[in-house]
């Protein structure tokens, strides 16, 4: 049975899976980042990592044709470089391919975590019903990819997609790329529950699972917004603003037939897709016949290292 090993590398976690052709998944594992994030510290941990799920893809009698990594980054996949993670330091021109393969000794490919997941989407989520649409990872970042005509299509230097980036306020916050005003700087995790923290601090009563002035999970804001706190709810429909104008404005330039949208906070489910899909409705332009799907991601929190291992049979 042929096989790939398939990995995403997350700023807190390491998912990695053996994945079969179809998209099936034979094994899986999940370890956490290394707290030294390191280049040299990072290949060490991807190295055990993949010679554990080596050693029992043979156990399970596959055959491994490949290795594939996604990373949350600026990716050269052609030379096998890792050029900038933007939210990890340390990370500059890391010849990762070569620092993994003399020892691995199997074919190996590395590309950007959101063009790894949205393959996987094309391949075997919600992207194989359509021709032309953007993947969307909504997390510590902010990320994006795009399909044209059934491919991947990255660039010129590889790093299409960089929604997070796009420019929302002139002189607007600071963003860890270097820039002001990006939509990452809004949207990403840490700055929604920095936000819901000053709001829920600002009152008394709070959402039943928040103590007072902790730092709000996700989860609390939407199982907070799911019970008509308008607070919460008010923090998922600015999210869904910022979010929904960009997307509105790809989809102008670019003609899409579909947005799909993962990421931790997508898991917000209806309290953001519904302002958003309300955004998105009323900033778009009005085309006949047009109707643009707004979708939660497949494949569960492996959907990224799925695209990862499916990076071994890209065409």
């Amino acid at each position: 049975m042929k096989t790939s090993i398939g990995v995403d590398v997350g700023g807190t976690g390491i998912k990695a899976v053996i994945l079969k052709k179809d998209g099936s998944v034979v094994a899986k594992r999940e370890i956490p980042t290394p707290p030294r994030f390191t280049p040299r510290e990072c290949a060490y941990v991807l190295k055990e990592l993949i010679r554990g799920l080596a050693a029992q893809s043979r156990e399970e009698r596959c055959i491994v044709e490949g290795i594939g990594i996604g990373l949350p980054g600026l990716i050269d996949r052609k030379r096998g470089i890792v050029r900038y993670l933007v939210n990890i330091e340390g990370w500059r021109d890391v010849p990762l391919v070569s620092m993994l393969e003399r020892d691995l000794k199997k074919n190996m490919h590395i590309d950007n975590d959101v063009n790894a997941m949205c393959l996987g989407q094309l391949l075997f989520g919600q992207g194989r019903r359509y021709r032309n649409f953007l993947c969307v990872t909504l997390g510590t970042g902010v990320g994006g990819a795009l399909v044209f005509h059934k491919r991947l299509y990255r660039g010129s230097t590889g790093s299409a997609g960089e929604i997070g980036h796009m420019k929302l306020v002139t002189g607007g916050r600071h963003c860890n790329c270097g820039a002001d005003g990006c939509l990452e700087a809004y949207i990403g995790n840490a700055r929604i529950a920095a936000r819901a923290r000053r709001l829920f601090r600002s009152r008394r009563a709070t959402p039943s699972r928040y103590t007072a002035g902790s730092t709000p999970a996700l989860e609390d804001i939407t199982a907070a917004a799911r019970k008509g706190d308008p607070l919460a709810k008010g923090i998922w429909e600015d999210v869904a603003l910022y979010l929904g104008t960009t997307l509105a404005n790809i989809i102008n330039l670019l003609d899409l037939e579909a947005v799909i949208v993962g990421g931790g906070v997508a898991n917000a489910g209806g309290v953001l897709f519904n302002p958003l899909r309300r955004v998105i409705q009323e900033k778009t332009m009005r085309q006949k016949n047009r109707k643009v799907a707004i979708l939660r991601a497949m494949l569960g929190k492996y959907a990224g290292a799925i695209g990862a291992g499916a990076l071994t049979w890209e065409e």
